[in-house]
């Protein structure tokens, strides 16, 4: 299921967001149903929010796609705090490649 809302294509499946694009790339769109459901709804509000840096916590439901090293730099990222700065080496790094 895929929504256009806030100039973004925001793509659900099942209970999860699968992916978020901007709304000028219609290459990506064909043969989804169009359907704003609560989640995409509520995904856009609380991305809106943290554009106006009204919010600083968000709990969109993502689905992970990816290898197991892919999985586990998302998680990485997904831990940093609001504010707070890393780099790729960091994060790399706590996600288990070594680097040199």
């Amino acid at each position: 299921m895929k929504a256009r809302l806030c100039g973004l294509w925001v793509f659900q499946k099942d209970n999860n967001i699968e992916s978020i694009a901007f709304a000028g790339n219609n290459s990506i769109i064909n043969d989804v149903p169009c359907k704003e459901t609560a989640i995409i709804e509520d995904t856009c509000r609380q991305l809106m929010d943290g554009n106006k840096n009204i919010r600083k916590i968000f709990d969109i439901p993502l689905r992970a796609r990816g290898t197991d090293f892919q999985k586990s730099v998302w998680k990485e990222t997904s831990e940093i705090l609001y504010g707070s700065l890393s780099n790729y080496r960091e994060v790399a790094k706590c996600a288990g490649n070594m680097v040199p």
